[in-house]
């Protein structure tokens, strides 16, 4: 699987707290080989700032939301105060599900005989990362074939995934506003919202509904909501349907 070489506007990434300088701070993007993206005080938090480092310190993994990327110059632009408490919390749970994951192909590795850094490289060429491929391969086994291994070594790492890889999945929801003043707008709203599949959709209170979208992990997740998200955009005004996008 092709890697990204930069995120893209609107990701919430993992990062490293590498240095502060005057008003910026400088981070490293774990998930993009520690490529370096910068963060000014006024995307820090609300308010006005007396001491940047009550909020960060170098080496402190935070989560920043992406608000520009500029790949000919390699320039990245972060906000830290534009992520809310949910993704902040999925996404360090995903990380942590990662390094989990790390383990248990580090044991697999050392039982069935295998170099840890050939395999796992191995696994990211296939997969996009280690904890997908072992919630795949939980799914479907038959997906181990295509890493060329031996029937020894599948049978060591499927009984480790039966001991310690759960199957948990990552669910995100954003709550938006359909109205209509068309005499059918009940009906326009609800032919809308079937675009929405195969996502949840609750009815809250008028004129507000409840976007959920379930997915193996963060990131797939928030892209398959953000789609969703822009299907109801386009569509909307075509049906006579006004949105509002909320929190």
């Amino acid at each position: 699987m092709v890697k990204k070489e930069f995120p893209d506007e609107e990701e919430i990434v993992f990062c490293t707290v590498d240095k502060i300088l005057g008003t910026s701070i400088f981070v490293k993007l774990d998930d993009y080989e520690d490529k370096e993206a910068v963060i000014h005080i006024s995307e820090i938090a609300p308010g006005r700032i007396r001491n940047i480092r009550d909020y960060v310190v170098p080496n402190k993994k935070i989560a920043c939301k992406v608000l520009a990327v500029d790949a000919a110059s390699g320039k990245i632009d972060l906000s830290l105060r534009r992520v809310t408490a949910k993704e902040k919390k999925d996404l360090f749970e995903e990380h942590k599900k990662e390094k989990d994951s790390a383990a248990v192909l580090k044991i697999w590795a050392e039982q069935a005989q295998l170099n840890f850094q050939e395999i796992t490289e191995k696994i990211l060429a296939k997969f996009e990362k280690l904890s997908l491929f072992l919630q795949d391969i939980k799914e479907d086994p038959e997906k181990l074939k295509q890493l060329s291994i031996n029937k020894k070594q599948e049978e060591i790492l499927l009984q480790l995934i039966k001991e310690r890889v759960k199957s948990k999945k990552i669910e995100l929801k954003k709550k938006i506003s359909l109205s209509s003043k068309a005499e059918n707008g009940i009906v326009l709203i609800k032919n809308l919202l079937k675009l929405t599949k195969p996502a949840k959709v609750t009815y809250l209170s008028s004129p507000f509904y409840l976007l959920e979208i379930e997915a193996g992990d963060y990131k797939e997740a928030n892209r398959l909501l953000e789609e969703k998200i822009k299907i109801l955009k386009e569509n909307a005004k075509q049906k006579s349907v006004e949105i509002e996008i909320l929190e």
